[in-house]
């Protein structure tokens, strides 16, 4: 008898193998979570999107808080990464620069919800600059100030 996935992988995988072995327990549920959410329910999209939830664990690891507990037979660490993938790829927003926002406004998670609808209807650029307005009435400091000025 072998022993159920939760037992054998970490709860939180730190190394290219830890995250292999995840990506091979998890492949078919992460799928379903993520044709489930797609309008069109499209599965070899559905599977490009997998690859991109993993290249986002991959390239900005697993927050902290998403540690404890499961959703749809995965940890809730991949579940909040789909969503966010998926969040993503069906918005009509165009080219967005995810790894900029996420170095200076924090993960997208965490946003006020008047920032996805500005970033929706007003894009990138004017995302930043209301963000920017609103750190400094706020009296705080943004992590990188000096992207807003690039974007």
């Amino acid at each position: 008898m072998t022993a159920p996935v939760a037992s054998v992988l970490p709860l939180r995988p730190t190394t290219h193998r830890q995250i292999e072995q995840a990506a091979t327990a998890y492949a078919t549920p992460l799928l379903a979570y993520i044709n489930d959410r797609l309008p069109d329910g499209d599965w070899s999209l559905s599977e490009d999107l997998a690859q991109d939830v993993w290249l986002e664990v991959l390239l900005h690891g697993i927050r902290s808080e998403d540690l404890d507990g499961s959703e749809a037979g995965m940890p809730v660490w991949l579940a909040r990464t789909a969503r966010t993938v998926v969040r993503r790829h069906v918005s009509p927003v165009g080219d967005i620069d995810w790894a900029q926002l996420t170095l200076v406004l924090g993960h997208s998670d965490t946003w006020p919800a008047h920032w996805h609808d500005v970033l929706m209807d007003d894009g990138h650029a004017a995302l930043l600059q209301l963000a920017a307005t609103e750190y400094t009435e706020a009296g705080r400091a943004m992590a990188a100030p000096t992207l807003v000025a690039a974007a």
